[in-house]
């Protein structure tokens, strides 16, 4: 099955950029705004730009209107970038990047409401799987008293509504104009986006700047790689598509969190310095029962 090989491509390279994501974090954004690394994210979008336009058949075909909504559109995934990386600021990889998959439940919601595409019964009981699963990987238990943690969730719920939002949207326009055509537009947004927030955010210009003065080649080079993992994790997941069901897909995406975990229990015995996982057993058993549950109902919302 080459399809299945490619598809697992999306979850084991997104996996290894979760953990980057959390190196760049605690080593270069340390005591400053860490929403200004979306500026390095957005800014590379210049260089895939005109890849994308050489790839289109008819790159400027789409009206302005719907041009515009798409730009609007790409400023979204900034934003729902941005909200991950505060997530990602405050705890684990391994308790920030399960909670992904609410993603699929606000895309339940809108799909239901603007594309009007059905929603089974299957699909609920998913959902409230994953919203079981997310719930206890929400919980703070390293104290005697359980916490919830509200400042990962909240960003986290933000990320997956900006990224739900964006994929309906985008949907909508690409099924009539082309997906590399709305791709286009999409990037021009984010280009515009991180542009804003480097000429109007004071902190954000300010960390931004610090950083790349301060670390120069070593951190754009890093960001790169970063950016370039998300990339080809993108598009294993477009091209494995294009060879089996989208389901049979999604259900291989779904595992993302496990490899996430597995990355993290290798990086604390052989790279400490770069990520570490917490293994007492308490917080190991809440990591593996609310990995599983979130799995299990992703799988039950891909049917």
């Amino acid at each position: 099955m080459p399809w299945f090989l490619i598809a697992l491509l999306n979850p084991i390279l997104h996996a290894g950029v979760n953990h980057l994501d959390k190196y760049l974090i605690s080593k270069y954004f340390r005591n400053i705004q860490v929403g200004s690394f979306v500026i390095f994210s957005g800014l590379f979008s210049v260089i895939l730009l005109p890849i994308v336009i050489f790839l289109s058949h008819a790159p400027f075909s789409i009206t302005i209107s719907n041009g515009l909504i798409l730009a609007v559109n790409g400023t979204l995934v900034v934003i729902g970038v941005m909200s991950y990386l505060y997530a990602l600021n405050e705890d684990e990889t391994s308790f920030v990047v399960p909670l992904f998959q609410i993603t699929p439940i606000f895309g339940l919601i809108l799909s239901f409401l603007f594309l009007g595409e059905v929603v089974q019964f299957s699909n609920i009981m998913g959902a409230i799987v994953v919203l079981f699963g997310s719930a206890v990987l929400s919980l703070d238990i390293k104290g005697e008293k359980f916490k919830f943690k509200k400042k990962v969730v909240f960003f986290m719920l933000i990320a997956c509504l900006c990224y739900a939002i964006n994929i309906v949207i985008f949907k909508s326009i690409a099924l009539d104009n082309g997906f590399w055509e709305s791709l286009i537009w999409d990037l021009v947004g984010k280009i515009i986006f991180a542009i804003f927030l480097f000429t109007f955010i004071n902190s954000f210009r300010s960390a931004f700047l610090t950083v790349l003065q301060t670390y120069k080649l070593k951190f754009v080079l890093l960001t790169g790689l970063d950016e370039m993992l998300t990339i080809f994790g993108d598009w294993a997941l477009v091209f494995s598509a294009l060879m089996a069901p989208v389901f049979f897909v999604q259900l291989v995406s779904a595992t993302q969190p496990i490899f996430v975990f597995i990355f993290g229990v290798i990086l604390t015995f052989l790279y400490p310095q770069i990520g570490r996982e917490i293994l007492e057993r308490k917080l190991l058993f809440q990591k593996l029962f609310g990995i599983t549950m979130v799995i299990i109902g992703a799988i039950i919302l891909s049917f």
